[in-house]
C-alpha cells in the first residue's frame, strides 16, 4: 500500500503500521491510547482524525505544490 506522508514534508509526521485499536482511560482528564498492529502503542491522545474516501485530500493540511503532483 502506498503512504502519503511524502505530501506534507513536516519532521513530526511519522508513517506507521495499521491501527488495530483505540482505549481511553477513566480519569478525569481522558486521554486516548492507539495501540499499533506491532505492538506499539501512541499514548496520551487528545484528538483522533478519521479520514474517509479514496482521494488523499485535507483541505486543512498545506501541501508543497512541487510535491503534490511529483510522485502522482
Amino acid at each position: 500500500m502506498e503512504r502519503f506522508t511524502y505530501l506534507v514534508p513536516y519532521a513530526r509526521i511519522q508513517d506507521i503500521g495499521p491501527i488495530t485499536r483505540y482505549s481511553s482511560g477513566t480519569s478525569d482528564k481522558i486521554k486516548i491510547t492507539a495501540h499499533i498492529q506491532d505492538g506499539s502503542t501512541i499514548e496520551d491522545i487528545d484528538i483522533v482524525l478519521f479520514g474517509t474516501g479514496y482521494y488523499p485530500y485535507a483541505p486543512y493540511l498545506q501541501i508543497t505544490p512541487s510535491l503534490a503532483y511529483s510522485r502522482l
